[in-house]
Formats: C-alpha cells, structure tokens, sequence
C-alpha cells in the first residue's frame, strides 16, 4: 500500500512538472525591430555637420535618414538623404544591402557594408570609405 501511494505521489509530480513547464512564456526573441541608432559628427573645420538616424523597421528592412549642414560663407547649405536596406544578421555581424536612386544619374544604386553589432555597448559600427580613406561610422542605439 506505501509502494502505491509512493508511486502516485511521484507520478502526480511529473505531471506537475510537466504541466508548469508548459505554461511558460518563452523568453522574448532578441530583436532589432523598431530600434534607432543615432550617429553623428563635426567637420575638422567645422563648417559641415552631419547626421544619421538608421531604424530597423521589420525582421529584415531598415531606413538611414542622413542630413548634413554645410556653413559657408554666412550661408547655409542643407542635405537631406533616405537609404532604404535590407540586412542579415548573424550573431555580431550584420550586412546591410542598400538601394538608393541617384538623382543626378537617373539610376538606382545598390552597395553593401558590413558591420559589427556590439548589444553589450549599444554600438554598431559600420566601416566606408571616404575620400579614399577608411571611415568607421559608429551608430549609438537610442
């Protein structure tokens, strides 16, 4: 009789286990959707700034909103510019494929970079090529 009640007992904390195991959430999916990334920064002489907010808007596409402002001669000159991408993220690495319309060619662009996620930091910096040197832009998450 102590053997049965030993057994039922056992069998009625499995299934309890079991059943409390099921009913846990599972852990939210690290995402970057609907995150911003701010990036930003001065002229050596101090005439031109520039900045960029880049936000993932789904699993897979993002926009860079880009503006600079150039003052010259007590004028004011300013840029606006969107890049819409798609990326592909694989652990820290992240590639982004971007498509943008070149007005003064008439023609559609496509480039990628490459790129490093740091979540810890809140930093992802993507590497160009500017005047023909090696630029790291570092985009901070918001």
């Amino acid at each position: 009789m102590k053997l049965r009640n030993i057994l039922a007992l056992c069998c009625a904390v499995i299934l309890s286990l079991i059943s409390c195991s099921k009913d846990k959430e599972e852990p939210a999916k690290d995402t970057l959707v609907g995150s911003e990334w701010t990036w930003s920064r001065v002229s050596s002489n101090q005439n031109i700034r520039e900045n960029a907010t880049l936000k993932f808007t789904s699993e897979k596409e993002g926009v860079i909103l880009a503006a600079s402002y150039n003052h010259e001669d007590g004028r004011v000159f300013e840029g606006k510019h969107r890049l819409d991408f798609t990326y592909e993220l694989k652990g820290s690495s992240i590639t982004l494929n971007a498509t943008e319309f070149d007005k003064d060619e008439n023609k559609t662009v496509v480039g990628a970079i490459k790129g490093t996620l740091d979540r810890a930091k809140g930093t992802l910096d993507l590497p160009s090529t500017e005047d023909g040197k090696d630029v790291t832009m570092i985009f901070h998450r918001k």
